[in-house]
């Protein structure tokens, strides 16, 4: 939960990436599909020219107390 609080004071782009991440790191995910599909939106997320990027860019991030 600490790394939730963390996360609500950056942007939505960042917040679901370190959510990703740490879902990685963690373990949690474990299938082969569902790898790479993080996969690809985490490098969407690096990529300031794709639509996911733009898309969060106009999302508040979520706020945990």
């Amino acid at each position: 939960m600490s790394v939730l609080r963390k996360t609500s004071r950056t942007t939505s782009q960042e917040q679901l990436k370190t959510v990703l991440q740490e879902a990685q790191s963690r373990g949690h995910i474990k299938r082969a599909d569902t790898k790479e599909a993080a996969a690809t939106i985490l490098t969407d997320l690096e990529n300031p020219d794709s639509e996911l990027r733009k898309t969060m860019a106009n999302l508040k991030p979520l706020q945990y107390v």
